[in-house]
């Protein structure tokens, strides 16, 4: 765990950039990264508006993703589209391909909420974080075409991690501790582009790395509930979009929040990262336990780095 000054993450709920800092004690290099202004906002409060016009022009109306990918197989089916395996038919490149269905006429949420995330993906440059290629579109399909990011999620790559042999725990913890590292980085990135994510959870965190588990590297994917948001503004009213596991009070509360409810997520990761236990319960209990910032104290014998960071994004905003 690197030293840090943990006095520097105090109450109220702190970003991810200063979550970031007091982590690595050192400026991230996305930190240099300037947030690009969106022409238009993807703002979360007008879901029945057109899609935003600068989306528009990220999309390839002149080619055909049949003609330029070979697709292998599906590997995710969501709410919000179905992922594919596919290869560039031209250079043998794997990639991921997330196709929704916007109508024949297109002029629906559906619509809008894809071009969002055309949009809001084409701001990110980060190595944690998935990167756009291209994006088609059919009379009734968006498709857009990502750099695969493994195939295990952050869930399946721990279970293997904690089962496997010829490596010590110390070894294990670090690799988890060099995890949070990458996760607090992605988030903080996301943050500068003036984006919140909304959606932190375990399948949204892919996992890839050598054959024996070393090297982790993750990334964050799935843009679909993310939205345009500066640090500095704050949604209101809005219904929660993902688990409750993950869900800060405030958005479960559907009270106004900002990009802090994205830290609130990364509290629960560090949690369950470090102890091996979610720190709550997929249950009304645990929805209450949520609500009043409650969770099982961490052992003593948990490092007070990662203690300290849990207790500063665990906690009402």
């Amino acid at each position: 765990w690197p030293r840090a000054n943990a006095g520097e993450l105090t109450h109220p709920r702190k970003s991810a950039s200063d979550a970031h800092r007091v982590y690595t004690n050192q400026v991230s290099p996305s930190a240099a990264l300037s947030s690009s202004k969106l022409s238009k906002r993807c703002a979360a409060s007008s879901a029945s508006a057109s899609a935003p016009a600068s989306a528009l022009a990220l999309v390839d109306f002149n080619a055909r993703f049949a003609d330029e990918y070979v697709v292998r197989k599906k590997i995710g089916v969501g709410q919000q589209g179905t992922v594919y395996l596919c290869e560039d038919a031209e250079t043998g490149t794997t990639r991921a391909m997330k196709e929704t269905h916007i109508g024949v006429f297109g002029a629906n949420a559906k619509r809008r909420e894809a071009y969002c995330e055309i949009e809001l993906l084409s701001q990110m440059r980060h190595p944690n974080v998935v990167r756009m290629v291209k994006a088609y579109q059919t009379s009734a399909e968006v498709q857009v075409v990502m750099e695969h990011a493994g195939r295990d999620t952050l869930l399946t790559y721990l279970v293997a991690l904690d089962d496997a042999e010829g490596m010590t725990e110390e070894e294990k913890m670090n690799i988890k501790y060099e995890l949070i590292r990458q996760l607090v980085d992605a988030v903080a990135h996301v943050h500068s582009r003036d984006v919140v994510f909304r959606d932190l959870k375990h399948e949204n965190v892919m996992v890839t790395s050598d054959d024996d588990l070393r090297n982790a590297q993750i990334k964050l994917v799935d843009f679909g509930r993310a939205a345009s948001l500066r640090r500095e503004d704050r949604l209101n009213n809005q219904p929660p979009l993902g688990t409750s596991l993950f869900q800060a009070p405030e958005v479960e509360e559907r009270r106004e929040y900002g990009q802090a409810a994205d830290m609130w997520a990364v509290g629960v990761f560090v949690y369950f990262l470090v102890t091996g236990q979610m720190p709550f319960e997929h249950t009304v209990a645990g929805l209450y336990k949520v609500l009043r910032g409650e969770y099982e104290p961490m052992e003593e014998s948990i490092n007070k780095h990662a203690r300290d960071l849990v207790a500063k994004l665990l906690v009402l905003d």
